[in-house]
C-alpha cells in the first residue's frame, strides 16, 4: 500500500510540475509577445519624446510605439481619453554604465534627439524629468517619458518639452487640456516662456494648444506644494494678508499650542497639532500633513473656541 500511495504521490506531482512548466512557457511566450510592442530607443528613435535608461547596468533605454499607446487608448472611451501632462523631477544617485551594444554610456545627461545629449563622462545625471499623463475619468496613470539632466532641466527645454509632450499624446488618440508641475524656478521659467501670468493685476493661466490654435492648455500648480509654500511664507514672515484687513500671523498657531498643552489630551482642542506643527525643521517643512492640519477646520474651531473665552493673545485674531 506504501507503495502505491508513493507511487500516486509521484504521479500527481509530475502532473503538477508538468501542468506548471507548461505555464510557465505559456507566460514566457506571452511576455516575448508583449516586448515585440517595446522597441529600442537607439533603433527607432521618437524625436523628443525618448525615456532614459536607468541606473542599473543592465537596464535599456525602452520606448513604446505610438502604435501600442494608440491601441491602448483606443480601447478607452472617448470620455476616458480626456487628461492632463504632469511634470516631476526627482534626484538621481549618480551612475553611468557602458551599453555593450553601441559602446556608449548610459547615465549621462540626455533630453532626446532635440536636446542636449552628452558624452562627457563628467556630465552625469543628478535629476530625472519624469512626464506622465493622467486620465480625467480613469483609475491610473501613464507614464511617458523619464529625461536625465546633470541638473534641474532649464525651462527653455521644459517648455519644448511640454509641447512635444502635447503634439505625441494628441497622436496617439488623447485631448489635453491640462499641464500640471510644482512652483520650482524652472517652471516658473517655462509658464513665463508659454506666456502664462500669475500675478494679482495680470493674471493669464492657459496658452495656446500646439495643434489647435482654437482650444488653450490650462496650467495647474499642484496642490500639495501650493498648500506648503503658503504655509512656509507664513512661518518665514510671521504675517500673511490678502488686502487691507487684519493680518494673518504665524503667532496666532504658535500661542493656540502653547494653551492647548496645558489641557490633558482628552480635553485639548486641537489634540493633533504637535511641536513639529508650529516649531519645524527642514524636514518637517516638507511634509504636506503638517501643512494641510494646521490649516485645517478643527485648527480654526480651536481658535474660536479659545478667542471666545477672552484669550487675550489672541487679540486680533
Amino acid at each position: 500500500m506504501l507503495c502505491i500511495k508513493r507511487s500516486s504521490c509521484s504521479t500527481i506531482g509530475t502532473k503538477r510540475n508538468r501542468s506548471r512548466s507548461e505555464q510557465e512557457k505559456h507566460q514566457g511566450s506571452t511576455f516575448l509577445r508583449r516586448l515585440d510592442d517595446v522597441v529600442y530607443a537607439d533603433e527607432h528613435p521618437i524625436p523628443g519624446i525618448l525615456p532614459v535608461s536607468a541606473e542599473k547596468q543592465y537596464s535599456t533605454t525602452t520606448i513604446f510605439k505610438i502604435e501600442l499607446l494608440k491601441k491602448d487608448f483606443a480601447t478607452k472611451t472617448p470620455l476616458q481619453r480626456h487628461g492632463v501632462l504632469l511634470l516631476d523631477e526627482i534626484n538621481l544617485r549618480k551612475s553611468v554604465a557602458v551599453c555593450s551594444k553601441n559602446l556608449t554610456y548610459v547615465g549621462l545627461t540626455d533630453l532626446g534627439d532635440d536636446g542636449l545629449r552628452s558624452s562627457d563622462i563628467s556630465e552625469q545625471a543628478t535629476h530625472g524629468l519624469v512626464v506622465m499623463f493622467q486620465f480625467l475619468a480613469d483609475t491610473y496613470t501613464q507614464p511617458i517619458a523619464v529625461f536625465a539632466s546633470k541638473n534641474p532641466v532649464k525651462g527653455e527645454e521644459l517648455a519644448k518639452l511640454v509641447v512635444k509632450g502635447i503634439i505625441y499624446l494628441e497622436r496617439c488618440g488623447t485631448t489635453i487640456h491640462g499641464v500640471i508641475a510644482d512652483g520650482a524656478a524652472t517652471n516658473q521659467k517655462m509658464w513665463s516662456l508659454l506666456k502664462v501670468r500669475g500675478t494679482m493685476q495680470d493674471t493669464k493661466t492657459w496658452f495656446t494648444h500646439p495643434l489647435d490654435d482654437e482650444k488653450k492648455v490650462f496650467v495647474f500648480s499642484d496642490t500639495p506644494h501650493v498648500i506648503k509654500n503658503i504655509r512656509n511664507r507664513l512661518l518665514n514672515q510671521k504675517k500673511l494678508r490678502l488686502n487691507s484687513e487684519n493680518y494673518i500671523r504665524w503667532q496666532y498657531f504658535e500661542t493656540l499650542y502653547e494653551l492647548d498643552t496645558n489641557h490633558p489630551g482628552n480635553a485639548r482642542a486641537c489634540p493633533k497639532i504637535t511641536e513639529r506643527h508650529v516649531h519645524m525643521d527642514n524636514a518637517s517643512k516638507m511634509r504636506v500633513r503638517l501643512a494641510t492640519q494646521i490649516f485645517s477646520n478643527s485648527v480654526a474651531q480651536g481658535l474660536a473656541f479659545y478667542l471666545s473665552h477672552n484669550c487675550k493673545a489672541l487679540a486680533g485674531f
